[in-house]
């Protein structure tokens, strides 16, 4: 369970200031298989009434929500909707550290549809034209993640074809040990194609476009 400080106050005030210019409203499905500590998203409920969290146990699961749930079944997984669109955008393990930073970003950037991505990094992005799946693994201390993560959201916010999830090494080490992670952030787009180590903007579509090159 994710242990929050003082330094969780600032996150709070800062959902308060999101909340304020959030433009439509985001409900976030918690997909669980135990009984996972979720009091952040609840406290994030509280404060924002343009936020609603729905808990969905992995064994209920109908097919409307498989489609969601991406390519790992990990507890708790996080996947923000625009309304009753979804954003393209998941979390596993419940966001702290700079990891909180990144998750509040993200649903601004689904609630208003809007990010501040590159003109040239969008130029790029228009040429993709098949549906990926990226997971991003990160921890909750590394500066690189952030940034690379907050890269992975505005990758999917911007583009139909692009899904991404934002998972926690350390809440999942089998993950770092199934598929020989030794650093992070890594950037997940098959068990053949992982890359470690840090992506500006435009070399992150880059790798997209390998990737389906090599496909």
């Amino acid at each position: 369970m994710a242990e929050y400080g003082e330094e969780f106050d600032e996150y709070i005030k800062e959902m308060e200031r999101i909340c304020k210019d959030m433009k439509n409203k985001i409900n976030i499905k918690v997909f669980i298989d135990d009984e996972s500590n979720i009091n952040f998203l609840d406290k994030i409920q509280e404060i924002c009434d343009k936020i609603k969290i729905e808990t969905v146990r992995y064994e209920n699961l109908d097919a409307e929500y498989k489609n969601f749930v991406g390519k790992f079944k990990l507890s708790p997984k996080i996947a923000i909707f625009e309304g009753d669109n979804f954003s393209g955008i998941r979390f596993s393990g419940i966001p702290k550290g700079l990891e909180i930073d990144t998750f509040l970003k993200s649903l601004f950037y689904a609630s208003t549809k809007k990010t501040d991505l590159s003109t040239n990094s969008r130029k790029l992005l228009k040429k993709i034209n098949k549906n990926i799946d990226v997971a991003v693994f990160t921890s909750p201390t590394c500066p690189y993640c952030r940034i690379v993560s907050e890269t992975s959201i505005k990758l999917a916010i911007e583009s139909r074809y692009i899904r991404t999830e934002i998972i926690d090494i350390t809440d999942f080490p089998e993950l770092r040990d199934r598929f020989f992670i030794q650093t992070v952030p890594a950037i997940y787009l098959s068990d053949d194609f992982i890359f470690e180590g840090f992506l500006t903007e435009e070399e992150f579509i880059a790798l997209l476009h390998n990737f389906i090159s090599d496909s």
